[in-house]
């Protein structure tokens, strides 16, 4: 018969999974698979270690059969078979229907025969849930993370423009004049009936009185920075949350994925920051 080469497999339950107690006194599991990937049809038996012969609960092999065939305690799968249960065909208990899995095939070498002959053959090293079974990590807050690490990212090139062209030394990038579109034409303005006391103006719009729109080049995205830097006293590090914080507000985006046009907003907001 082939053996499947070694390496990670998509499995299915071949059977039922057997609880049992060796001689020794642990609690396992054995587990039937069927390669359901690969070029070769293979059938074996997974080996799973729930309580060693001293007692001891492996918790990591216990969570991961749980995960994937769901609690042993659980009398109503069927998944499970204890001694008194009469043995059923996989194929008609619902809850292994929908059981995937994948499996490490490893090969071993036999122990020698009376005539002192070995055979290779494959077992099962590991069983894992379908796709690796690997849990993420728990996330650390966007505040934290750019109060420690904002600045020195933002120094190791971060930053970078979206869609900016790399500046090479030496060699002068030009960029394409944008067509200014032509102002209609603005009704007089009539004569106020009273004089009123005279209005702050708002913030910079994003685009001039030209209509032409506002972008920033890295090297400009840059220089904002360091005046942030120098002409606020909060360290680089207290820097960053407000350079986030502005960016927020003018453009709706804190990171720096930003086209050029997003760029010269956020510059021109930081020109009325620093103006204050």
């Amino acid at each position: 018969m082939s053996l499947p080469n070694e390496g990670t497999y998509r499995a299915a339950l071949a059977g039922q999974i057997v609880i049992y107690e060796t001689d020794k006194g642990a609690t396992c599991a054995a587990v039937p698979v069927k390669l359901t990937s690969g070029d070769v049809a293979w059938t074996g038996k997974a080996t799973q270690t729930f309580v060693s012969k001293d007692g001891t609960v492996n918790e990591r092999t216990l969570q991961t059969m749980c995960s994937i065939f769901g609690d042993p305690t659980d009398t109503t799968t069927g998944v499970y078979r204890f001694g008194e249960d009469a043995e059923k065909p996989i194929a008609e208990i619902e809850a292994a229907k929908t059981i995937t899995f994948d499996v490490v095939i490893e090969h071993k070498q036999s122990s020698p025969d009376e005539a002192g002959d070995t055979y290779a053959y494959a077992a099962v090293k590991y069983i894992n849930a379908a796709g690796g079974g690997f849990k993420m990590p728990t996330a650390i807050s966007r505040k934290d993370f750019l109060a420690k690490h904002g600045a020195k990212f933002r120094a190791l090139g971060c930053g970078r423009v979206k869609n900016q062209p790399a500046i090479t030394p030496g060699k002068v990038v030009e960029s394409k004049a944008q067509p200014v579109p032509a102002q209609a034409e603005l009704p007089a303005t009539p004569a106020p009936a009273k004089a009123k006391a005279p209005v702050k103006p708002k913030a910079a719009p994003a685009k001039p009185a030209g209509g032409q729109p506002v972008t920033a080049t890295q090297d400009e995205v840059q220089a904002v920075w360091e005046a942030v830097v120098a002409k606020r006293s909060l360290g680089e590090d207290g820097a960053a949350v407000l350079w986030f914080e502005v960016q927020k507000t003018s453009v709706g985006k804190e990171d720096n994925e930003l086209t050029i046009q997003q760029w010269g907003t956020v510059k021109l907001a930081f020109e009325a920051e620093l103006a204050k």
